[in-house]
């Protein structure tokens, strides 16, 4: 699948994915965020803001593009490389199982 058409696609996230993160007490900020899955076997990805939010975001409705768009307005980054970063997750994630693309 070519960048364009990971960035037209429709994702969806697993049932099985759960976002940890760690803190301190009284931080603002996590200081990791994982993405985690126990099916079909227990596997870990380390996450940044971007990445956490963009699978919090794949539910099917909008396509990567768009939420890289909106994301990239929202965190004020250049457009172009969110979506190249995603592009590059998304293939990740969907090869561990983590996402699937959604038939419309």
């Amino acid at each position: 699948m070519g960048p364009a058409e990971v960035l037209a696609t429709h994702w969806l996230r697993s049932d099985e994915v759960v976002e940890l993160r760690e803190h301190a007490p009284g931080e603002e900020s996590p200081r990791a965020i994982t993405l985690a899955t126990t099916a079909p076997i227990e596997r870990r990805v380390a996450a940044d803001t971007l990445l956490a939010a963009a699978v919090g975001a794949c539910d099917g409705e909008l396509s990567l593009g768009q939420i890289a768009d909106a994301l990239a307005s929202v965190l004020e980054v250049d457009a172009d490389a969110v979506a190249e970063a995603l592009v590059a997750d998304a293939r990740e994630l969907a090869w561990l199982g983590m996402l699937a693309p959604v038939d419309r």
